[in-house]
Formats: structure tokens, sequence, C-alpha cells
């Protein structure tokens, strides 16, 4: 299954699934479509991002800067200086184009989280795909939020995001804030050409703080020319 090219990626511990018994009502699918049409009817946000970067052999200062997002998939940054934000984690892994892609969504445990129920996801590659890539996801029930997610390939973990979120509007829950774990192995390929390696003492991780949420502003295309990279 072809995962989105992930720039700079995320992490959380493992959501544990209690032993609670909590039927699940809905299936796999369902559950996630309803996640994905969550935000019906938001057309664009804007808001002010801080980043704070830990990454082993890497120092980035911490920095603020603007956020701008147009549906489906726009995304432009401005700051004064180099920003590493995990673009993955702002789409939600692209779920939308794995569901458009038939990928085969199935709900793998239910649990519960602060009293909520909790749905664990595994979002596969079509049938007759020899392949090992899978996403994982978990979505809080009572609202229908992507509580984390992780992407593995070739049999291993890339990225593992975890969403605090916050009602914008009284209508929409938006990011408040994530936190990523990216392996050192993804980050070794993003290096820039005639760095010097550094010996790596583990995973990093990348958090963003939400703040200043503005939406349906009517942000302009011209805005995001030239943001794909």
């Amino acid at each position: 299954m072809k995962q989105p090219n992930p720039c700079y990626l995320l992490v959380w511990g493992l959501v544990s699934l209690g032993s609670v018994a909590f039927p699940a009502v809905l299936t796999g699918p369902e559950i996630l479509k309803r996640a994905l049409n969550l935000q019906a009817g938001l057309q664009d946000y804007t808001a002010t991002v801080q980043v704070t970067v830990n990454m082993p052999g890497i120092q980035v200062p911490q920095r603020t800067a603007k956020l701008y997002f147009k549906r489906p998939d726009k995304l432009h940054v401005e700051s004064r200086g180099i920003v590493m934000i995990p673009r993955q984690a702002l789409l939600m892994g692209d779920l939308g184009t794995q569901l458009a892609r038939q990928a085969r969504v199935i709900l793998a445990a239910t649990g519960q989280k602060d009293g909520a129920p909790l749905y664990f996801i595994k979002v596969l590659p079509p049938e007759g795909h020899a392949t090992s890539d899978r996403l994982l996801v978990w979505i809080r029930g009572d609202r229908f939020t992507i509580e984390k997610l992780e992407v593995y390939r070739g049999g291993q973990r890339e990225i593992a995001v975890q969403w605090e979120h916050q009602l914008v509007n009284g209508r929409f829950w938006l990011m408040k804030r994530l936190q990523a774990e990216v392996s050192t192995r993804q980050m070794g390929q993003h290096r820039r050409s005639g760095e010097t390696p550094r010996t790596p003492t583990g995973p990093g991780t990348i958090t963003v703080v939400f703040s200043n949420v503005r939406v349906n502003s009517g942000l302009p295309d011209s805005l995001f020319v030239e943001q794909k990279r």
C-alpha cells in the first residue's frame, strides 16, 4: 500500500485497550468514515503553531510559525526560520486517500479512554497486495476524533502520532497539540547532502502546539502555490 510521503513525522505511548467489555455497534469502515466526516463544513483554518524538535544529532531551536490549511490537502507555513512540521500528522495520514484506494478497514479491538469508547482500527492494503505496509488508527467513539496514528512500512514503524483536540466555534474538533515520534532511519533519509552524519541515539520527537485558531476565513488558492514539497 503506497503511503503518503511523510515530511517529518511523529509519537505517543501506546493507548492501553482496557479489558472493559465494550460492544462494537459500528463496523471498522463506518467508524473511520465518521471520523473523516467529522470536519464536514470546514473549508480552511489558520493557526499559530509553536514547534519543538528533539532529534538526536540535530539542533533545531524552538520556532513559532503561522500555519494555513485548506481542504482537501493544501498546507502553507510562514516562519522566519526553518520549521520541521509533520505534514502527515496535519493531514491525518491521508486516510481518505487510503479509503479511496479500497484499503481494507478492520475493527481490531475496542476499549475505553477517559470513560469514552476507544476503537482500534487497522487499515490494510487491498486484497492481493503482497506488502506488510499498514496504518493503525485509534478513534475516540464519543466524538469520533482520531487520537493516534501509526504508520508501518516494510515491517517497521516509521511514525507514531498522538493528537489532543480543541473545540473551535462550538462545532469543529481541531488540533490543540500533536506529538510525533520519528524513526532515526527516516530522519537519516532527510539529511541534507554534505551534512556530517552523527551517531543516532534513539528516535526523535516533534511537538506542535496550536493557538489562535480561525476557521473558514476564505483562504485563496494563491496562498498555497509552490508548497508541495
